[in-house]
């Protein structure tokens, strides 16, 4: 049992300030895919500094640990399962905000290609993030309150994006990686079920940009492709079935993870409230935690005001 868990939140908010400090002035000392880099890899190096100064073992602490076998296999149709409900929030949220990550992607597929896309997109980021968030805040946020931990780890997860698209579906996202981790035991689920949502968007934007290459006229019809409040409210009674259902399905198969790996009796713990309000319950917020929040609420409005 971990004693101040809520001391992650210095871990938090030193993370977040070096991350600034390197996107708005790292060019003044190091080239821009330096800087992307040394961006990218920072979350890494300092989750991993900060489990050594507190001495804590960084595989148990993270849970680099093995699942069963079968796992792997679940979690595919898991994710995809999921893949409408992510596809509403995401929807919804481009009503009142930029899609800020769709160039991004859609340029860097373009300029460096598909295989230089996944690796950096998609590998990467699965494994950063999710050590940064799932390994290292969720490990120290759990304290035998996992609900609590879960929600607060994945808010977090979206506040970090630093804008209001990606924190609408990365905390939805965030709550099911957490959820994941519990069912299979294993940091390795969430990395798996994170590289394939990134993996996925990544192919589809490729897919998208050689049927523009072969078909222009087609692709050069489409004027505008920014979502109004008619598109959403044509789309959705039509993906809303689909995202329920998928839901229905995905928490068979949850739940199927979770008894494959021995864990199904502990996640149904949670639900006797009795036993769960004995369980310790240490203050996993401060100072620090409210500093990173009103910093990333502050830049997620920036980022709206001069896109």
């Amino acid at each position: 049992m971990k004693k101040n868990p809520h001391k992650v939140n210095y871990f938090l908010i030193i993370y977040l300030i070096l991350y600034l400090s390197i996107s708005m002035i790292g060019n003044l000392f190091m080239s821009a895919s330096v800087q992307e880099r040394v961006a990218q890899f920072l979350p890494l190096v300092l989750g991993i500094l900060y489990l050594i100064v507190t001495k804590q073992p960084i595989s148990s602490s993270t849970r680099l640990k093995s699942f069963h076998p079968l796992t792997i296999l679940l979690i595919i149709p898991f994710t995809y399962c999921l893949w409408p409900l992510i596809s509403i929030v995401n929807m919804i949220s481009l009503l009142f905000s930029d899609n800020v990550i769709g160039n991004t992607i859609t340029n860097t597929v373009i300029t460096n290609g598909f295989v230089y896309s996944i690796l950096t997109m998609a590998l990467l980021p699965a494994v950063i993030e999710e050590f940064t968030f799932r390994g290292v805040l969720y490990g120290q946020y759990r304290n035998q309150r996992p609900v609590k931990a879960i929600f607060l780890s994945a808010f977090c997860f979206g506040l970090m994006h630093m804008n209001f698209n990606q924190f609408c579906y990365a905390f939805v996202l965030g709550t099911i990686f957490a959820l994941l981790v519990e069912a299979s035991g294993s940091l390795f689920a969430s990395i798996i079920m994170h590289f394939l949502f990134n993996a996925t968007s990544i192919f589809m934007v490729f897919i998208e940009q050689k049927l523009k290459n072969l078909l222009p006229d087609v692709y050069g019809n489409v004027a505008d492709t920014s979502l109004t409040i008619h598109d959403v409210v044509t789309v959705l009674p039509a993906l809303l079935p689909i995202a329920v259902g998928g839901c229905l399905l995905a928490y068979l198969l949850y739940r199927k993870i979770a008894k494959l790996n021995g864990n199904w009796p502990e996640i149904q713990s949670w639900r006797d409230k009795e036993s769960y309000q004995l369980r310790p319950n240490y203050k996993l917020t401060g100072i620090s935690f409210y500093a990173f929040t009103i910093i990333c609420l502050f830049m997620c409005v920036l980022i709206e005001v001069i896109k």
